[in-house]
């Protein structure tokens, strides 16, 4: 059985309206409400001869099924077909638009006062009407919505997604479940042997030997701390013991680095699980498990609850999985907080990495960041030669221009860094005049300023410049995340070449549309990558995302040199704001159901 992403979409239901729309009169209505040409020509297609019945028996599948379709664009629709205001169909439409949007912000439900008060402002309907809907469609036998209690507080989501974290929480219970089966005989010995022969800390040679004996075993630690030099004793390990080892990473860029750092032959997970883009399923599944006794995955904090659910499916039931992140970087950008809530269980073995390697403890980086992560304000100095620096620029034009200098001159000449390979830029946010989008016109100007332009109607990319892959693209094999250097372009047919780490790779017609400029980057895009010099872009004006998690795993990500540019209020209310990216996910209660008897104080190391 293949996996696809759940949605927490409607269900097909009808309403009671007037005298159904003529197909013209119902053209009419989608053209009222401003649907694009594009929008139209999806519709049909999706629907084909059945189009105009389709939309006027349920207008808001619009929103599930027509990309850029909002619950507002098929509201107008349904409204202008006689849908009424308080119709149930309407009332259901409109909370799970709540629900969803909640989803794309990383939660996997919302505690129920807020999603009435969401679902009510969206609805323009009394709070008591959405409040009685709510909970009726929790004690209807099968209902749209499931309600349970997290503490003090009362959890309210989809009935879809609740099944997801079950499932997930079901899988790795019946993992955990299983009696203590060694990978390979006398395998305390030999991974004892292999952690002396490595020099692995005391924690390390623990977290070896559980990989061994546990089914799943989670280790998280901070930069310098040793989670690499794990990973290649646990390659070392493999390799000498003969065990099937397989391991992956979320992003193309965080799979590369396990390469280089550890040796393994990574690759990432939609690669690891065979991913289909024709059908938006995995090939591996429970049917086809993946063919390995030990799987390893690093940047677990990046992984979202559907990726968890694709891999647990083709995990083999008596196969260990060794889960590897830092629990105090950003979540993932899907649902869920995966990691976090894997240690919150208490139900797997948890090895927290904590000593920092001497070279690691002489880098001002590694300090600073372990000193934003413990939320105390990290001794920077405007020094050029200072590993880890802060440079004031209150204005963010100023700014801007300071941070050009300092990748165009500066730093190359102080570093003799690449701007183009070996510096990156990173910002909290995309749009705005602090954002990535005009950092980029700034530095394409500078850096590229004479490259001749790709042929390209809404963007301008030109020969030369540094880009950003933005979605995975299994075709050319490559992955969201990557980056690379334009060298040539077409109009006819339109091509862009990019040269990555793979090779050169084309981009044809509108696969165009994947890449933008790369010079500077969301701090979401960077993670899972390391570069020689990173400058952070953190100002005032970047206040919604002005968060510890934010800061630490922008500076986390440089390897020799950091300079952050900005404010001192802004980085002050970076360190101090610690709860801003709080998720809500039932995942870690799910765990606890599945396995209600087993605590962390039971697991033998």
């Amino acid at each position: 059985m293949t996996r696809k992403r759940e949605s927490v979409a409607p269900q097909r239901q009808t309403s009671r309206r007037g005298s159904r729309a003529t197909a013209p009169e119902l053209r009419s209505v989608l053209e009222a409400a401003r649907l694009s040409p594009t929008q139209l020509t999806a519709i049909d297609r999706r629907y084909g001869a059945r189009a105009d019945a389709a939309v006027q028996a349920h207008p808001y599948r619009l929103v599930h099924d027509i990309p850029g379709v909002s619950f507002q664009t098929a509201d107008t629709i349904a409204r202008k077909l006689g849908t009424g205001k308080v119709s149930p169909i309407r009332l259901q439409a409109g909370v799970l638009a709540v629900l969803q949007q909640a989803m794309r912000q990383g939660h996997t439900g919302l505690p129920m006062p807020t999603a009435i008060r969401r679902a009510t402002r969206l609805l323009g309907v009394p709070r008591t009407v959405v409040e009685e809907y709510c909970l009726r469609g929790v004690l209807a036998g099968g209902g749209a919505f499931v309600v349970e209690q997290h503490g003090a507080e009362t959890f309210f989501t989809s009935r879809v997604l609740r099944q997801v974290e079950d499932r997930v929480a079901q899988a790795l219970a019946d993992h955990l479940s299983l009696p203590p089966l060694l990978l390979l005989p006398h395998a305390e010995d030999r991974a004892g042997q292999v952690a002396t022969e490595q020099g692995l800390n005391a924690d390390q040679a623990q977290a070896l030997l559980s990989a061994v004996r546990h089914p799943v075993t989670l280790v998280s630690g901070g930069p310098g701390t040793g989670k690499s030099f794990f990973c290649r004793a646990v390659a070392r390990l493999a390799a000498c013991s003969h065990i099937a080892l397989l391991a992956g990473a979320p992003t193309g860029r965080a799979a590369q680095r396990l390469i280089e750092l550890t040796g393994l032959p990574a690759m990432t997970l939609h690669r690891l699980l065979d991913f289909d883009p024709h059908t938006q399923t995995f090939r591996r599944t429970a049917e086809c498990p993946l063919d390995a006794a030990l799987v390893l995955v690093d940047e677990v904090s990046m992984v979202d609850l559907f990726l968890l659910d694709a891999l647990l499916a083709a995990l083999p039931l008596g196969a260990h999985l060794v889960l590897l992140g830092d629990v105090d970087q950003l979540p993932s950008v899907g649902p869920g907080q995966v990691l976090a809530d894997l240690i919150a269980a208490e139900r797997a073995p948890v090895l927290h990495f904590t000593q920092l390697y001497r070279r690691a403890a002489g880098s001002s980086i590694t300090t600073s960041a372990h000193a934003v992560r413990a939320g105390a304000f990290p001794l920077l100095t405007d020094d050029p030669e200072a590993e880890c620096r802060f440079v004031e620029a209150p204005d963010p034009q100023q700014a801007i221009t300071r941070i050009v200098e300092l990748v165009t001159e500066e730093l190359p000449a102080a570093t003799g860094c690449d701007p183009l390979t070996d510096l990156q830029v990173l910002c909290p946010l995309n749009q705005g005049a602090a954002g990535t989008v005009v950092l980029n016109q700034a530095l394409q100007q500078r850096l590229n300023p004479a490259g001749r332009r790709a042929p390209l109607e809404e963007r301008e990319l030109r020969i030369g410049d540094r880009v950003l892959i933005t979605q995975n693209n299994y075709r050319l094999g490559v992955f969201n995340g990557d980056a690379g250097i334009v060298v040539r372009a077409s109009t006819r047919p339109l091509q862009v070449v990019v040269r990555t780490a793979q090779g050169d790779v084309a981009f044809l017609g509108k696969e165009v549309e994947q890449l933008t400029l790369g010079y500077a980057v969301s701090v979401h895009k960077a993670q899972g990558g390391e570069f020689p010099v990173v400058i952070v872009f953190l100002h005032d004006l970047h206040a919604p995302l002005l968060q510890r998690t934010v800061l630490y795993t922008a500076m986390t990500r440089a390897q020799q040199r950091c300079v952050i540019v900005g404010t001192q209020t802004a980085l002050r209310q970076a360190v101090e704001t610690h709860h801003a990216v709080q998720r809500y996910t039932g995942f870690a209660a799910a765990l606890q159901r599945a396995l209600p008897t087993r605590r962390l104080s039971q697991v033998a190391f």
